[in-house]
């Protein structure tokens, strides 16, 4: 069977409209070859068509599915009441114009013939803009792109109770009995128009929106590359830079405990020992460098045991109760005694503690004193607190000290610090320790807190979440008291 096509859609109608003999007649003329010398056939069957068109009271619509617009003939402009040329409402305004008793049917048909459910055959009223009524039946067909896909809805609607004989006399009792009116409704024209623009509108905003997308998925692959690539030059660097001083501590510690003899002056001894002490500051902010790039990379793995945490702190502080000593600081530790057991990796749990309490060592002055203490958290992890009353850190770079590299700003050279004996670490430090710190906690999956006040001091909290708490038996609480 053939295709419709609006034109066939359209002679439907008029036969409708005129009657079988009157349809055949008008569509003789619509299809009719011209005389030799005459208009283009493409030209004539169009004039024809309109011409029919205007003679039956049909008007021709062409809902575009993908951007929702519409295009009008002249007899649909004229049966909506509407100026020709305006932007004629669309497919989804297209029942702004339509009577409301009949827009639910109207718009169920139009959405079912799109969706290829059941064509479009509907009678219902449109309203026009001055308030009059009128009655018209539509029907429509649909075309299908080369996948399938509906992407056009081909309507012709015929004006119900109109024809082409309509004499003077019923013109004149339709002028004296004019159709039923009903209140004019809030500028249906006016409101397909703005539903129109409203659809134009979220199409651009969703076209950015993707747009947007697009860009900060760009970014974020681009900085990933360059995080990678950071990383992996961190850590080819800081490996290259590593062995040979494994080889410097070995021999300094050799020169300076004389192991093959006296040096001939007890300076040598002294500068051997200052090279050793040197190198071991620079072994460690080599490790850290280590550290932080694995982490960064995600390619650092824990290695997990149950841990005594009254251990731990033990260990810890003594490995820098020599150094606060030597600065006049004061070592102060909180554990209680049946605190629970904690399950992480031992060594980077020790290397966090130990760089928060060398950190605090730093920029706490003489006299000064840290407090490192542990307890079960009220939600059930286990919180670590080192806390100081050293120079402390400005509000404005709380964020930035979390940064490589990046030290405490002005109050590092402040009159508040005290710069300990000759040989003492420096007060501003490397800028590694509460990054990495950052990161090891955030490895084990817990959270880094922050709190510091210049002048007054600096807090770190780090907490563990709870599934990494390990309830201790009733025999080792009562060792341990």
């Amino acid at each position: 069977m053939e295709a419709l096509t609006p034109t066939t859609v359209t002679a439907a109608l008029i036969v409708a409209a005129f009657g079988v003999v009157g349809g055949i007649v008008i569509a003789k003329m619509a299809f009719a070859r011209p005389a030799p010398g005459g208009p283009y056939p493409e030209d004539l069957n169009h004039r024809v068509l309109v011409e029919a068109q205007n003679l039956a009271h049909v008007g021709g619509c062409r809902f575009d599915l993908p951007s929702g617009r519409a295009v009008w003939s002249d007899e649909m402009y004229r049966i909506a009441g509407l100026e020709p040329g305006i932007e004629p409402p669309g497919f989804w305004a297209f029942t702004g114009i339509v009577h409301p008793e009949d827009r639910d049917s109207v718009r169920r048909g139009l959405h079912e013939a799109a969706g290829g459910i059941a064509t479009f055959d509907e009678e219902f009223r449109i309203v026009r803009p001055d308030g009059s009524v009128k009655s018209v039946r539509g029907v429509g067909r649909r075309e299908s792109d080369d996948e399938g896909n509906v992407v056009h809805l081909f309507s012709a609607f015929v004006e119900v109770g109109a024809g082409a004989g309509e004499g003077e006399e019923e013109k004149e009792k339709s002028k004296a009995e004019p159709e039923p009116r009903i209140a004019p409704m809030a500028a249906p024209v006016a409101e397909a128009a703005r539903a129109e623009a409203a659809l134009t509108e979220a199409r651009s905003e969703l076209a950015v929106a993707q747009s947007a997308r697009v860009e900060a998925e760009t970014a974020r692959t681009k900085a990933e590359l360059e995080s990678r690539a950071k990383s992996k030059f961190l850590a080819v660097t800081s490996h290259e830079l590593r062995t040979p001083l494994n080889s410097i501590l070995g021999f300094a510690e050799i020169l300076k405990q004389q192991m093959f003899g006296p040096l001939g002056s007890e300076r040598y001894v002294g500068y051997a020992s200052d090279i050793h002490e040197s190198g071991e500051h620079l072994l460690g902010v080599v490790n850290d460098l280590l550290d932080l790039s694995k982490v960064e990379a995600g390619r650092m793995e824990l290695e997990e045991e149950t841990l005594d945490l009254l251990e731990v702190m033990r260990d810890c502080i003594t490995l820098v109760q020599e150094q606060a000593q030597e600065l006049g600081i004061i070592l102060k530790t909180t554990v209680p005694r049946n605190i629970s057991d904690l399950r992480a990796d031992g060594r980077l749990v020790r290397q966090m503690l130990i760089n928060l309490i060398a950190n605090a060592i730093d920029f706490t002055p003489k006299g000064g004193w840290i407090s490192v203490s542990a307890d079960d958290g009220p939600k059930g992890g286990i919180t670590l607190t080192v806390e100081d009353t050293g120079i402390g850190i400005a509000a404005e770079d709380l964020n930035s000290v979390l940064t490589p590299f990046h030290t405490r700003g002005k109050y590092a050279k402040s009159e508040l610090f005290t710069p300990g004996p000759p040989g003492s670490p420096s007060p501003r430090g490397t800028g590694l320790g509460l990054p990495l710190v950052k990161s090891l906690i955030e490895l084990h999956g817990g959270t880094f807190r922050l709190d510091s006040t210049p002048g007054e001091g600096t807090t770190v909290t780090l907490s563990f979440p709870p599934e990494r708490t390990v309830a201790i038996e009733a025999e080792k609480i009562s060792q341990a008291r």
